[in-house]
């Protein structure tokens, strides 16, 4: 089962992240494959080359790379077809009212269909109800987070969940 991992823009800074991450995850036992790699637009605000190859050395890992709370940020649309992602994240703020206010539903039609053509998986936040996951699923959506699937749970739940699921 895949791991996400979000990483604010402070830690994604340090100089030793990628390397402290790689670390980690070797003695972790868990593949690269199976961690995702989440952050905002704003770890790009400041040196986006630096920025881009830090994600590119998590890349060439084996790990895949989220663009998390796509739109609520910064972000320069000319940046997202050069930076090394396999996914874009539908923020929760579009997917809550996306079902019944026409502009968060132009908002996340949009951001679908731009993830689609550069090639990305896309993934809704914030779905908390069978409408949230209809909708984002008819518009092509792919993956989907929130309390509809599950609440934060201890990690001995998880574990049993888990067993249970294998």
């Amino acid at each position: 089962m895949p791991v996400a991992l979000n990483v604010s823009a402070r830690q994604f800074a340090d100089h030793d992240f990628c390397s402290k991450v790689r670390e980690r995850l070797e003695g972790s036992g868990c593949p690269p494959s199976l961690l995702e790699v989440e952050v905002t637009e704003q770890v790009f605000l400041g040196d986006i080359k630096t920025a881009s190859a830090r994600l590119q050395v998590l890349r060439d890992s084996g790990i895949s790379i989220a663009l998390d709370d796509f739109g609520t940020g910064y972000s320069s649309l000319n940046h997202l077809k050069h930076l090394p992602l396999h996914a874009m994240k539908v923020d929760r703020l579009f997917v809550k009212d996306a079902t019944s206010n026409p502009a968060d539903a132009a908002v996340v039609n949009g951001v679908i269909t731009m993830a689609q053509g550069l090639g990305l998986s896309v993934v809704g936040e914030g779905v908390e109800s069978e409408d949230h996951a209809d909708f984002l699923r008819q518009r092509g959506c792919q993956l989907a987070q929130g309390y509809h699937f599950g609440r934060p749970m201890p990690e001995a739940e998880i574990d049993a969940l888990l067993k249970i699921t294998d």
